[in-house]
């Protein structure tokens, strides 16, 4: 069986560990539901199955706007069914929506016993729920095989598609989409591409048919491989039954004020107009600003910037090669008028072609809403990520991101409602930790980089400066994001030793923080395998000719896994705790955005109070923590709670 060399090399899972490997080739044997009898043939074997795989085949990959072409099960190992959707001609039997057949096997799919699986069944569930077979009583959640596999071993990311899978594990060539459908232009081939409508039956049938029965294979050897693991918990609790919900987040979209962003655009192409002419007049001369090469020529060798001698002297190794990055900008910016002008030039030129240009194309006409994806199986610590757009990166510190966040807006007759929990990470690393001293100011509801500051520095709260809060508020993320004193004296300015006295100081009065950093840095030695609070797996190599900056790095991974990786369990917990009130009280409210630690909703007036109430309730409940979860709720017209 051919395995992830890299989960050999970790030993997560030995050759022979999951049975004989499928023969190379082994064909799937295809049933073509051709009539009513061999319909209902399907439905008895779903109905009496243990195990159903099932897949759809459509004419694009956006959920909110492709159809139905066909649907394939597979019941038992080697064997597929193929139901065609809505076909013309009388020469074929298909599947018509709307039809007493449908009904059936909607509710087929919402009674069985059987555990149901799909790879990447997002996707498919938004594509059945559009077409009026929605998926909501089955009372096990969806087994997803591509979320499993990412679960499973996470740097797979390249490979986690159903055919790269069937390859690895049962040595399968599959028949590619590309092969049936062609390639629509890439790759300089330039032949115009097909939907899977366009495809002859006889080719469509067995293509999909395989895929269904490789997804069944892949579930059976994906659960043993979860046992061996211990991933039961983190699966059948947090990530298979989030599905609906982000199924139903990417079904309602947001609403854009497109108007609001025409004039936004118009006036940063101006303000970008002068900031161009502007640094070309300190430069003395046109040039590519976006060019890191032609940037650095201009602000090292023509205006010769320099840090000045105590940065040189404290970091030497970032000053060899003349960088043009972001904290080196920003080191730079007291130097000379031309480098904030260069900050802001790349900003407004990443917020344009990023949100504020690019948002009107994404508008699906049909809804008239941005529909985003979001996605479970890309960020190693389980945070979810989004696609098309991506919406994790609007800025929110900055005025001008703040005004793109303006142009998300409710419903006519709603508000907006922005839900963002406090200091999650640091609450999570009490917790970790068991350290008395966090536990306390948490359970105290103080400012917690203005206690740190006080503990640090000995002093009383209410005589904590801003500098001393500052310092205290870095060391605190810091610690969570497995930050060194290197690390902190970078970001900070302070020398070494200076930064090296703070974090001593920092963890004689955190003690339980230093023990539980210890320790993760004793199981990544030992194990080189670290988890969070249910069991999400983060596997580094072994150990052995790792040079000093290697090895601090997958020390500040070991350290941030669990602290990130739990924190984002926990808004996956209050996301399936909202969704399943707000559906149990008949609310109309919908939950449309989540960002890094905040859920967004769109709320219609008369409800805003109660789900103001219900959503704190749900996020500050979602789980049990030594430090209690505190949520954070302003409502307005739109993201940022301004009127434009």
């Amino acid at each position: 069986m051919v395995m992830s060399n890299f989960g050999l090399q970790l030993g997560l899972f030995d050759p022979g560990d999951f049975g004989e490997a499928v023969p190379q080739g082994a064909p799937t044997i295809t049933r073509l539901a051709a009539s009513d009898a061999d319909f209902a043939q399907l439905l008895a074997e779903i109905e009496r199955a243990e195990d159903v795989a099932f897949d759809t085949e459509t004419t694009g990959v956006d959920m909110t706007r492709c159809e139905l072409v066909g649907l394939s099960f597979c019941t038992r190992e080697g064997h597929g069914w193929y139901v065609p959707v809505e076909m013309d001609g009388a020469e074929h039997w298909s599947l018509r929506l709307n039809s007493p057949q449908l009904a059936a096997l909607r509710h087929s799919l919402n009674t069985t016993r059987a555990q149901l699986a799909a790879h990447n069944a997002k996707f498919d569930l938004g594509v059945l729920q559009r077409h009026g077979l929605a998926i909501t009583h089955n009372t096990r959640p969806i087994f997803d095989t591509l979320i499993a596999q990412f679960a499973i071993d996470p740097f797979l990311r390249g490979g986690l598609g159903l055919k790269a899978l069937a390859k690895r594990y049962f040595g399968w060539d599959m028949t590619e989409i590309a092969s049936l459908i062609g390639y629509g232009g890439r790759g300089g081939r330039g032949q115009p591409q097909l939907s899977m409508r366009d495809v002859p039956l006889e080719l469509a049938a067995p293509y999909a048919a395989a895929d269904a029965d490789a997804t069944w294979r892949l579930a059976a050897l994906s659960r043993l491989q979860i046992e061996k693991l211990g991933l039961r918990r983190l699966l059948d609790e947090v990530e298979f039954p989030l599905l609906p919900v982000l199924v139903d987040m990417e079904m309602a979209g947001v609403a854009i004020d497109l108007p609001y962003l025409s004039r936004l655009s118009d006036e940063l192409h101006q303000r970008l107009q002068v900031i161009e002419s502007q640094i070309h007049g300190y430069a003395g001369r046109r040039f590519n600003i976006g060019s890191p090469q032609q940037l650095s020529g201009v602000l090292y060798q023509m205006l010769g910037l320099h840090l000045n001698f105590a940065d040189v002297q404290a970091h030497p190794a970032d000053n060899r090669v003349p960088s043009t990055r972001a904290h080196r900008l920003t080191q730079l910016k007291d130097t000379h008028p031309i480098v904030p002008l260069v900050v802001e030039h790349r900003e407004l030129s990443k917020l344009l072609g990023t949100y504020i240009d690019a948002l009107p194309t994404l508008v699906n006409p049909n809804t008239n809403r941005v529909h985003t994806h979001f996605n479970q199986a890309v960020v190693i610590t389980g945070r979810l990520s989004s696609s098309n757009p991506n919406l994790q990166n609007v800025p929110i510190t900055t005025e001008v991101g703040r005004r793109v966040r303006q142009a998300f807006i409710a419903r006519e007759g709603a508000q907006v409602l922005s839900a963002d929990y406090s200091q999650i990470e640091l609450r999570v690393l009490a917790h970790l930790a068991d350290d008395a001293g966090l536990k306390a100011a948490f359970a105290r509801d103080e400012d917690i980089h203005a206690s740190t500051a006080a503990a640090i520095y000995n002093v009383p709260l209410n005589t904590v400066t801003t500098d001393q809060r500052g310092y205290a508020k870095r060391i605190n993320y810091g610690i969570a994001y497995g930050m060194s004193s290197y690390s902190l004296a970078r970001g900070s300015g302070m020398s070494d030793a200076n930064a090296e006295r703070f974090m001593a100081q920092y963890f004689k009065r955190f003690a339980g923080v230093k023990r539980w950093l210890d320790g993760t840095k004793r199981k990544l030695m030992t194990e080189r395998v670290v988890d969070t609070l249910y069991g999400r797996r983060r596997p580094f190599k072994p150990a052995g000719g790792q040079t000093p900056a290697e090895v601090r790095r997958d020390e500040r991974l070991a350290v941030n896994h669990p602290v990130q990786g739990t924190a984002a369990e926990v808004v996956k917990l209050a996301m399936l705790g909202l969704h399943k009130a707000l559906k149990a009280g008949g609310y109309q409210t919908l939950l449309t955005l989540q960002v890094h630690d905040e859920l967004v909703l769109d709320v219609p007036l008369e409800e805003v109070p109660a789900v103001r109430e219900l959503v704190r309730h749900e996020m500050e409940h979602a789980i049990q923590l030594a430090a209690p979860l505190k949520a954070d709720i302003s409502v307005g017209p739109n993201w940022d709670g301004v009127d434009d």
